[in-house]
């Protein structure tokens, strides 16, 4: 799920291993269960 929303590897592998990891994922899964899209969270990069 977590690729669904992020797509760089290393910050994929820096939400994995982070204490909050399953937190993340909880919220994805409740987001996605509401209806709520993924594209809606995605930002403009900053320069």
């Amino acid at each position: 799920m977590l690729e669904d929303y992020f797509v760089r590897p290393k910050t994929l592998d820096r939400i994995r291993q982070s204490l909050i990891a399953g937190s993340i994922e909880k919220y994805l899964a409740w987001m996605e269960e509401h209806g709520i899209s993924n594209r809606r969270y995605i930002a403009e990069p900053l320069y």
